[in-house]
């Protein structure tokens, strides 16, 4: 999945259509908090994927907020603390085939032990639907972000990096921002050729047709699941192979991209849309010169409407070879990234090993706890285990079979537990995700914004 959108993005910096967002948005966006509001805006606008989400927004808006001195570490805490909290609880997101799983087979557990159980006789997108309501971290996240963009109040690390870089001006993204290792500013070895004009269209279709691509492929994975059944849209959705769907979306998306690049012509800073005529007259007079095929004054005729065509002078807007480049760059810099993303899931296996989940569950599971305290102990309990992991959907994996019966038994089939318990694992998750330098999103976060991972973590997890 990572690997198609970091072509995608790619292509999108390379065709100028990052600039061009960031050109169109320029008559809108010009103080810092309308900046910061359309990076809440861009976080809500992809709800599909954490992952798509974050790289997205977070290589599109960079510029933007730049300009507008936003320090590099409030771009990456706007795209790092939307991208999961949106995608968890949205019914239609690469998170829901993956969550809806693990909650059917706890349910199967309970309907093999009490076959009469309302809860366990409901679909586990029904009981997903209802742990909505008691997520309160995502929601409060998802509410936060915008008031305090509208009240312009930070404290803690976040407030020393946004009055340093307003006070001092600072348009270059501020001190938090990622450098080489000489010490100077990343310089981009994908950005687009100097006549390039920015297009904002570059951008937009592909994410268009990035969402149309993997709707259409989610509803049909769910629908080659379901076989002759007929359903509904949302429960194709809940039967889809969510991962499936947005690696064949992305690559699909990017493969698109490509083709819409490749009718495009630049010329004097405009776009030419298939130029046929220009094709046309390049053709003539390569058979003119090279192949003998027409006389001297056919050769005359055609180079006469060869200048007086507009398109004769122009070149493809992004060719094969630019396309391979830009995917072989976004490669190369998102290969730290990768390393470190091995490296937390090497230390999230070994907090498992050493019986970090069965710490907690046994924790969990003490017939002398109170039920009633399950939801908020499973709460803080994903956390710690998310956090220590640098894995929301490895925690969900943990957390599950652990507590979710246990806690169905102890509270006698009580349904607010057991849907305060389910949004506990989900929502704690995601928080203490959040707040981990070892998580996945965390990574993303950071090399998308280009802002130092330690500066992200820091301002992020006193947030």
């Amino acid at each position: 999945m990572l690997v198609p959108c970091i072509h995608l993005v790619g292509l999108l910096e390379k065709s100028g259509g990052l600039a061009g967002i960031t050109h169109a948005l320029r008559n809108y966006v010009k103080t810092s908090r309308s900046a910061q509001g359309a990076s809440f805006f861009a976080g809500i606008l992809i709800f599909f994927d954490d992952y798509a989400n974050t790289l997205v927004a977070g290589a599109s808006m960079k510029p933007l907020t730049d300009a507008c001195a936003v320090s590099r570490e409030k771009l990456a805490f706007i795209v790092d603390a939307t991208a999961a909290p949106i995608a968890s609880i949205v019914p239609i997101s690469s998170w829901v085939g993956f969550e809806i799983s693990l909650i059917q087979a706890e349910l199967n557990k309970i309907l093999e032990q009490d076959p009469t159980s309302e809860i366990a006789n409901t679909s586990a997108f029904a009981v997903f639907m209802e742990s909505i309501k008691y997520r309160y971290y995502c929601i409060f996240m998802l509410m936060f972000i915008p008031l305090q963009i509208l009240s312009g109040r930070d404290f803690g690390p976040m407030l020393i990096a946004e009055r340093l870089a307003k006070v001092y001006g600072r348009t270059d993204g501020g001190s938090g921002r990622a450098v080489a290792p000489d010490g100077q500013a990343i310089v981009s070895h994908n950005a687009p050729k100097s006549d390039t004009p920015p297009r904002w269209w570059n951008m937009a279709f592909p994410i268009v047709m990035l969402i149309i691509y993997i709707f259409y492929l989610l509803v049909w994975t769910g629908q080659q699941s379901a076989g002759d059944i007929e359903l509904s849209f949302i429960e194709l959705i809940e039967l889809s192979n969510a991962y499936q769907a947005l690696l064949w979306g992305t690559m699909a998306a990017a493969l698109t991209a490509l083709a819409f690049y490749f009718i495009q012509d630049k010329k004097g800073g405009r776009i030419i849309f298939c130029n046929v005529k220009g094709y046309i007259n390049k053709m003539k007079r390569f058979c003119a010169r090279h192949q003998g095929m027409c006389r001297r004054g056919q050769e005359e005729e055609v180079a006469s409407v060869d200048v007086e065509d507009e398109g004769e002078h122009a070149v493809i807007l992004m060719g094969y070879r630019e396309a391979m480049s830009s995917f072989l760059i976004g490669m190369e810099k998102i290969f730290g990234a990768l390393v470190c993303l091995t490296l937390a899931w090497a230390t999230g296996e070994v907090m498992q090993a050493v019986g970090l989940d069965r710490f907690f569950g046994e924790i969990l599971t003490n017939p002398n706890l109170d039920y009633r305290m399950l939801p908020t102990l499973t709460f803080v309990i994903a956390i710690l285990i998310a956090f220590s992991t640098g894995t929301s959907w490895g925690t969900m994996t943990i957390m599950f079979p652990l507590v979710l019966v246990p806690s169905y038994n102890a509270s006698n089939g009580d349904p607010v537990i057991f849907y305060g318990v389910t949004a506990g694992i989900l929502a704690g998750a995601v928080a203490g995700d959040h707040a981990s330098p070892i998580s996945d999103t965390t990574i993303l976060a950071s090399m998308a914004s280009e802002c130092q991972i330690l500066e992200h973590v820091k301002t992020q997890a006193r947030k």
